[in-house]
């Protein structure tokens, strides 16, 4: 019998390693809520088509980074899943995480409540799995973030000989309007009387000339001297 020689230098061994990770899967399940006006008539499941949400955290000088996307269902809720390294173990955020709402276009649509009401905070914990979720339901305007059923109307030139007028009814004849008559007396003339003729004055009797105005005194004689009298 053969005997092998025992190899010098080096022990094969055989190193398994099997390293099982287990991450935390983040889901948010929120409902997000519709704000329009009530005259409007907005069915709701129309406007919740085509519209997004994104979860963009807060790093270093005050960037955000988009962390995860998903897409809303027509009853308004959505779910996604974003990396579990920004989560500590007890649950708590490493970073200051808020959900955007992009319409159909891709626009980024403005808070309605401002960008507190957006934060994203912890839930609860299931095992591994961290459940997170918004402070309040995400609110919208239709009119201002739009959804693929609510396009905007697109501004088309006018269309060309469509300046024709239209065919009007021909107007309504009235029987004439007979008023009550009005009874106005006769205005009666007074006839004016002749003024008598005017009497025929005598002439004026001719009167002698008037004194002077100055009696001259017989001792000083005529001074001071007078016009002439007229």
């Amino acid at each position: 019998m053969r005997i092998l020689p025992e190899p010098r230098g080096s022990v094969p061994c055989l190193l398994l390693l099997v390293s099982v990770l287990l991450s935390a899967t983040l889901s948010l399940a929120r409902v997000v809520e519709v704000v329009g006006y009530a005259e409007s008539k907005i069915k709701t499941p129309h406007a919740f088509s085509g519209l997004r949400v994104t979860i963009d955290c807060k790093v270093n000088k005050g960037h955000f980074v988009t962390k995860g996307s998903g897409n809303i269902d027509d009853k308004g809720k959505f779910g996604l899943n974003i990396p579990h390294d920004i989560v500590s173990d007890n649950g708590a955020l490493k970073e200051e995480c808020y959900a955007q709402l992009h319409s159909a276009a891709g626009t980024p649509c403005p808070a309605h409540d401002g960008l507190e009401s957006t934060k994203i905070v912890f839930l609860s914990k299931s095992g591994d799995k961290h459940i997170l979720g918004l402070k309040q339901n995400l609110k919208f305007s239709p009119e201002i973030c739009v959804s693929k059923f609510f396009w905007p109307m697109p501004k088309l030139p006018p269309f060309k000989g469509f300046d024709h007028p239209f065919p009007l009814p021909p107007p309504l004849e009235l029987p004439p309007f007979l008023k009550k008559p009005l009874y106005k007396p006769p205005v009666v003339v007074i006839p004016k009387k002749p003024c008598p003729p005017l009497p025929q004055l005598p002439p004026l009797p001719k009167f002698p000339p008037l004194p002077p105005k100055y009696i001259h005194h017989p001792k000083f004689g005529k001074w001071p001297p007078l016009p002439p009298h007229p």
